[in-house]
């Protein structure tokens, strides 16, 4: 590879010796301009892609917060009961629903609501927090 690199040199040596002489000439304003915007677009669109992944993250994170909390909300309901003994109408689903909200709520006292409230409670904090967050991170 030497072979072919020497000649480049010699080259590269001759151009610099005949242009040595030559006054330097700034680029024009025009190219200038160009390459701003060029580069600007360039920020902008890695910076776009940035938020979009932060998006999508968030987006997946707050789906499966949810899935999890109706999870949860299901796992202290009696509706884990009915599924597992169905009910008295042939597993009809509104005499699914309508029995299941019935049991639930004939033996609702008020404990549901607390846990239900301190969940949605540190949820909004936390959606707040990441909202702040973000804006923090993407401002300018």
């Amino acid at each position: 590879m030497t072979q072919y690199s020497e000649p480049i040199d010699d080259l590269d040596a001759l151009i610099e010796a005949a242009l040595a002489e030559e006054p330097f000439l700034k680029a024009p304003l025009s190219l200038h301009r160009s390459v701003d915007a060029r580069v600007r677009v360039i920020s902008l669109r890695e910076h776009e892609q940035r938020r979009f992944s932060v998006s999508m993250l968030t987006l997946v994170l707050l789906f499966s917060g949810s899935i999890l909390l109706t999870g949860l909300m299901l796992w202290f309901t009696n509706l884990s009961l009915l599924m597992s003994d169905g009910v008295s109408g042939g597993k009809g689903w509104i005499d699914y629903y309508t029995t299941s909200w019935a049991m639930s709520f004939s033996s609702y006292q008020g404990g549901y609501s607390l846990v239900a409230s301190f969940v949605l409670v540190l949820i909004t904090f936390f959606l707040v927090g990441a909202t702040q967050i973000h804006k923090f991170l993407y401002s300018e």
